[in-house]
């Protein structure tokens, strides 16, 4: 080997270790296709199942496999293909399991401005595919979109097709669907009050929802993930997938050793996560629930979960390592 082959191999960079933020990125340079092709199969069918589904989701997959075996980058491969079939890709970290609806609606709002290959967010997506879905004249969708100064007046329009669209979803969503358009609109004043909305936070300048047709009063982080899940079903399928949750029980199992009480909190923790991912299928239309996560972890939530996970997830799943 000469020196410029040994400055060549010097060069190379593995990462071995990717971050969640890795799951939003490319993976066409390194991907192999035939890596994990019947886990990666399972999901996709189950996107297929909700992509044909009227409104129910589908029973959900957890996919089992220790460090190293390609968890995260197998949700990076399944996000590709998604999106690039139309559906909707979203990644939950839970930030502490008493939140769990919290961080799901947080992991939304987040997944809504990553982008896709083409430069749109998936957001401006959704409101393109659901205006065209309810049939929005090109003023209003412009407007919509953030391409036009946005008004009452087209806002208002804009919700009437959706309730002419589906009576029920359009008097149900009608507040958090202005909130994701004036989340989406050029003005930063205008997207600041979309999100606190969406965000569960109570007003920053009062009245500033009502001036665009938000009732009064603030919708629960779990309503609000109620809300944009049936909002995204008018217009795909979708899959959220719950990672990185080995760390907070682990920490949790770590520091309850020989401490009853801290052994119930450690229960407690288990109970909130797997009710969480139960409650997940429930208030959600045509998604999928993708759990990554070490086997030991899901044994734990099977075991002293006091509702069957099982009910709601397909068999266990586990990747093997090359």
């Amino acid at each position: 080997m000469d020196d410029a082959e040994r400055r060549a191999f010097a060069a190379l960079r593995f990462n071995w270790a990717p971050t969640p933020d890795d799951v939003w990125r490319s993976s066409a340079s390194f991907h192999v296709d035939g890596l994990h092709a019947a886990v990666v199969r399972a999901v996709l069918d189950g996107v297929a199942e909700a992509d044909a589904s009227h409104a129910s989701s589908p029973i959900g997959v957890a996919v089992l496999g220790q460090r190293g075996t390609g968890k995260t980058h197998l949700l990076g491969s399944v996000r590709e293909r998604v999106q690039l079939a139309g559906g909707y890709f979203f990644l939950v970290s839970l930030l502490e399991a008493s939140a769990f609806w919290r961080s799901t609606a947080l992991s939304l709002l987040d997944g809504f401005a990553r982008q896709l290959e083409d430069g749109e967010t998936q957001l401006t997506v959704m409101l393109r595919r659901l205006a065209e879905r309810v049939g929005a004249p090109r003023l209003v969708r412009r407007a919509v979109l953030g391409e036009y100064p946005l008004t009452r007046s087209t806002l208002d329009a804009f919700i009437d097709l959706i309730r002419k669209t589906d009576r029920h979803l359009g008097i149900e969503c009608q507040d958090t669907a202005r909130a994701l358009v004036l989340h989406a609109a050029e003005s930063t004043r205008l997207q600041d009050v979309g999100y606190e909305f969406l965000c569960s936070n109570d007003e920053v300048e009062p009245g500033g929802r009502s001036e665009w047709g938000i009732r009064r009063g603030k919708r629960s982080a779990q309503e609000v993930v109620r809300d944009v899940s049936r909002l995204l079903a008018l217009t795909g399928p979708t899959v959220i997938a719950v990672d990185q949750i080995d760390l907070l029980i682990a920490q949790s199992v770590k520091s309850s050793e020989g401490d009853d009480r801290a052994e119930w909190q450690t229960s407690l923790l288990l109970e909130q996560i797997a009710g969480g991912l139960m409650d997940l299928r429930e208030n959600t239309r045509r998604s999928l629930t993708v759990v990554t996560c070490l086997p030991q972890t899901w044994e734990q939530i099977k075991t002293q979960a006091t509702d069957t996970v099982q009910d709601r997830f397909r068999e266990a799943l586990w990747l093997r390592e090359i």
